[in-house]
C-alpha cells in the first residue's frame, strides 16, 4: 500500500471514526485545490476501501458528502489515474452493500447513469466493480430513472458477447457473475424490451458456457 500524504495520516490511539473523517476531508479538498500525487489520491481511497469494509465508525462515508465525493473520484476525474478511479469504485462498492440508503443517495447524485456510461468502455476490472455497483443501486424498485434508457443494455449484451469466447479466468468469471447478477434483477423489476439486446449473448452462454463442477444444485 503506498504511502498516505500527511495530511492524512492517523494519530497515535485515533478512534477509526475521526480517520475515515480526515481521509474524506483530504480528499474533498484535493477535488477543489489539487495537491495530491496521482499515487496519494490511489493510497488515500484504499485506506479508506478498508476502513469501509466495517460500517462500525464509518458512517461519514454513507453520508451524502461522503457517497458524492467518491462519485467525483470514480467518474468525474477524466485525467485520473486509473487505478484512482477503481479504488473509488471498490469503496463505493462497500457503501451501496453495507448501507443500503447509500444506494437512493448514489441514485439521485447522478452516478448510477454516470456507471452507465463508463460501462461502454468497461474493462473486465471496471465491469466486476460497476455491475457490482449498479446490481445494488437497481437492486430495490423502482429502478433508477433514464438507466434503462441509457447504453447499459447494449453495453451489457457487448460484454456477455465477450464472454462467450473469453478465457475462463478467475477475474472473467467474477466479472460474469456481477454482470447476470445485474440482468437478473433488471429483468425481474421489469419486462422492458430494451433489454432485448442481452438475448442472444445469454442464450450463447447458457448453452456453451462450461457447468461449475460440481454442478449447483437446487436447494
Amino acid at each position: 500500500m503506498a504511502s498516505l500524504p500527511a495530511s492524512a495520516q492517523p494519530k497515535p490511539g485515533e478512534p477509526k471514526q475521526a480517520s475515515v473523517e480526515r481521509l474524506l476531508a483530504v480528499l474533498s479538498a484535493d477535488l477543489t485545490n489539487p495537491t495530491l500525487t496521482p499515487a496519494q489520491r490511489t493510497a488515500t481511497l484504499e485506506h479508506l476501501k478498508v476502513h469501509g469494509r466495517d460500517p462500525n465508525g464509518s458512517d461519514a462515508i454513507f453520508t451524502r458528502e461522503g457517497i458524492d465525493t467518491l462519485g467525483k473520484y470514480a467518474f468525474d476525474q477524466p485525467n485520473s489515474d486509473i487505478s484512482t478511479s477503481q479504488e473509488a469504485l471498490r469503496c463505493l462498492a462497500n457503501a451501496l452493500l453495507l448501507n443500503p440508503g447509500c444506494r437512493r443517495t448514489f441514485v439521485d447524485l447522478g452516478y448510477a447513469l454516470k456507471a452507465a456510461e463508463r460501462f461502454e468502455t468497461a474493462s473486465i476490472d471496471d465491469e466486476f466493480l460497476l455491475s457490482r455497483i449498479l446490481f445494488l443501486a437497481a437492486f430495490t424498485p423502482p429502478i433508477p430513472p433514464g438507466l434503462l434508457e441509457s447504453t447499459l443494455s447494449t453495453s451489457l449484451a457487448a460484454a456477455l458477447t465477450r464472454h462467450t469466447t473469453a478465457a475462463h479466468t478467475p477475474m472473467q468469471e467474477m466479472a460474469l457473475t456481477e454482470t447476470l447478477k445485474l440482468l437478473f434483477s433488471l429483468g425481474h423489476h421489469t419486462s422492458s424490451p430494451l433489454l432485448l439486446p442481452t438475448l442472444p449473448p445469454l442464450t450463447t452462454l447458457l448453452t456453451t458456457h462450461p457447468l461449475p463442477t460440481p454442478p449447483s444444485r437446487a436447494s
